[in-house]
């Protein structure tokens, strides 16, 4: 009978004890006609520790408490330690798994050395035709994970204890949050096979208190594992650039991402500002004639500023105009008015205003096209 280690490292994590005993019993029941199942508790926070009162006649609990912060790999490494499994979960404080993913894992894995089961991430499925994550069989290749993303969680993968490649156990990275990509690169780098499990066993939900969510630290991480494969030669030659390559670019979209989150705090500030009278709408020529607003995320903040201004002939453009109750028109932007005479362009993705400025110098060449925020007269 195969025995499955559920090694789940935790911070601050007393909160979440009860109700992952709970979810760990019930798929350690359903799993009793395939494996055996024991919990490990690895506590990384010094300076709260874990009393072992959790008794369980389905799995049988290991507490393991520490006078040091190790990060979330050191916490895991110290479980895989204490463990007594051939097969391992690790699950994050957070993660939820369904009832049955021990015993459909265990069913699925065969001669492999992982499965992957399918999941939901933030209330919708992770894999989705047409985006980057397009399928669970593509997401599991080495190709993607090397060159693209990391296609999957651990909390989706049960492992092969003897499969965990020792440069992962030996070098532990110091900022959270890449450790899950460390540890796939290393097995695909080890030539480990992986196989996927259709059914959605797992589910990750936003806490807020997930450093993967935490662009600062993820870039921050990211460095790092890029420093580490290239030192102790995990990924060599084409596929190592393709691999420092694809996480360059990933953290140039998420740099990119916050600059324009930063343009729309601007733009919101100068918008109160202008409520406020602190500032003023400049002097354009566009008194009188039909504005259509692009964008109605910041937009409908706008609307109200120009109609405060005395603006009544207005309406929005946003692509996403059919799931939008608006109490002004609302419109595609193929279906944009051959009587609007001005668009003002609330978005600030600069690639984004190039094609909304390219397209109505085509599609309305008399129309004025102005960016939201020249609008102040700061």
């Amino acid at each position: 009978m195969m025995k499955v280690s559920v090694i789940t490292p935790l911070y601050h994590g007393k909160k979440y004890i009860n109700r992952l005993f709970t979810m760990i019993e019930s798929a350690a029941e359903n799993a009793k006609q395939v494996a055996k199942v024991e919990w490990i508790i690895s506590n990384d926070d010094p300076s709260e520790e874990i009393d072992n009162q959790l008794v369980s006649d389905k799995m049988d609990i290991v507490i393991i408490n520490t006078n040091i912060n190790r990060g979330i790999q050191g916490a895991r490494v110290k479980g895989l330690e204490k463990c007594t499994g051939n097969y391992i979960l690790f699950l994050d404080q957070d993660d939820t798994i369904h009832p049955e993913w021990i015993s459909s894992q265990c069913r699925a894995i065969g001669d492999a050395d992982a499965v992957v089961c399918d999941a939901i991430y933030d209330g919708k499925p992770l894999y989705k035709e047409g985006t980057i994550k397009d399928s669970l069989d593509l997401c599991i290749t080495r190709k993607f994970n090397v060159e693209q993303h990391i296609g999957f969680t651990l909390g989706q993968t049960l492992i092969k204890k003897q499969s965990i490649p020792r440069i992962w156990l030996r070098r532990c990275m110091v900022t959270n949050c890449c450790d899950d990509h460390y540890l796939l690169i290393c097995m695909y780098a080890s030539d480990c096979v992986f196989v996927k499990n259709d059914r959605v066993l797992y589910e990750h939900v936003k806490t807020g208190s997930n450093q993967s969510e935490d662009s600062y630290v993820w870039v921050k991480s990211t460095h790092e594992l890029i420093h580490i494969v290239e030192d102790e030669k995990i990924l060599l030659g084409d596929e190592l650039h393709s691999f420092i390559r694809s996480r360059e670019l990933h953290i140039e979209e998420v740099i990119s991402y916050y600059e324009d989150r930063q343009r729309e705090v601007n733009l919101l500030r100068n918008i109160l500002l202008c409520q406020n009278g602190e500032v003023s709408i400049k002097k354009v020529n566009i008194r009188g004639k039909k504005i259509a607003i692009y964008g109605y995320r910041i937009g409908v903040f706008f609307k109200k500023l120009l109609e405060d201004a005395g603006f009544i002939n207005l309406c929005y453009i946003d692509r996403n105009s059919k799931n939008i109750a608006s109490d002004i028109p609302i419109y595609k932007m193929e279906d944009t008015p051959e009587t609007v005479d001005c668009i003002i362009d609330t978005l600030v993705n600069d690639k984004y205003k190039r094609d909304i400025r390219e397209y109505y110098e085509k599609q309305l060449p008399n129309a004025l096209v102005i960016e939201a925020r020249d609008i102040f007269d700061i």
